[in-house]
């Protein structure tokens, strides 16, 4: 997977290259969208041996789901609500995207050129459509993560927000405030969240182990009544399990509210 320490290193290679800047055509202009107070971002990179993708996002939300057209997309927009007598293309002058396309890795993030018009902005959302199944690596401090049906290995750092997953591949998270909703993974997954609740949905039986630990927080399991996985569960307060599980994959649960284990539909 695309280590922190990595990304750092090459999204400063990206700020001290100029001539890199110029090769991979980093800065395009902004396509305005549909709203007046949107500015939109769209970088298109080639795929092909494609292996890790970093998004790195303090101001606003990340989605990432899988390519149409084989194509790594990028998509930044910046979000303007000025008030009366505010220019809302100050705002956008604010920040941009640094995008990195270098060997089999491609990353990007928002970064401020004008710190003082900063509050000016709502916040700045990024996206992303990517193909086959490189690894993606997301860093997000305030804002909701939601991915779904990516089939690379992911890991993510997130301090507040919500954090969604839909069926997704093997996963590792660490999130902060956070609730969470997870649906049918396709992989292991890892997840600790320091205070939050969370929601676990499988529509079949688990292809995976599970291991999910929640500081503050409580946790509800919704299954079908014939399902496979074996639950290990702990909490302080009284488990309600609805559904007594069988001998596939472990679903391991540490909660430090309520557990509930119930069956889908109910």
């Amino acid at each position: 997977m695309l280590r922190a320490g990595l990304a750092a290193a090459l999204f400063g290679m990206m700020a001290a290259c100029e001539e890199c800047r110029m090769e991979f055509d980093w800065f395009k202009p902004g396509v305005p969208a549909g709203a007046a107070s949107d500015q939109e971002v769209e970088h298109r990179l080639p795929a092909a041996g494609l292996k890790q993708v970093l998004i790195e996002n303090p101001w606003g939300d990340v989605r990432a789901g899988p390519a149409a057209d084989g194509e790594l997309v990028f998509r930044g927009v910046k979000i303007a609500r000025p008030g009366p007598g505010e220019d809302k293309e100050k705002a956008f002058e604010a920040v941009t995207f640094e995008v990195l396309a270098l060997g089999d890795e491609a990353a990007i993030k928002p970064v401020a050129l004008r710190k003082d018009r900063l509050e000016l902005l709502d916040r700045v959302d990024i996206s992303a459509e990517i193909p086959a199944s490189p690894a993606l690596f997301i860093k997000a401090r305030d804002g909701d993560v939601v991915l779904q049906r990516l089939e690379g290995a992911i890991e993510a750092d997130q301090d507040e927000g919500d954090f969604e997953a839909v069926e997704t591949g093997p996963l590792i998270a660490r999130l902060g405030r956070v609730n969470l909703k997870l649906r049918d993974p396709g992989g292991a997954v890892s997840i600790e969240i320091r205070k939050g609740d969370a929601l676990l949905e499988w529509r079949s039986n688990p292809a995976a182990p599970l291991r999910l630990r929640v500081r503050e927080g409580s946790v509800r399991v919704l299954v079908p009544p014939d399902f496979s996985g074996r639950f290990e569960l702990k909490s302080p307060q009284p488990v309600k399990q609805a559904v007594a599980g069988g001998s596939g994959p472990l679903v391991q649960i540490d909660a430090g509210g309520g557990v509930s284990v119930e069956k889908r539909g109910e």
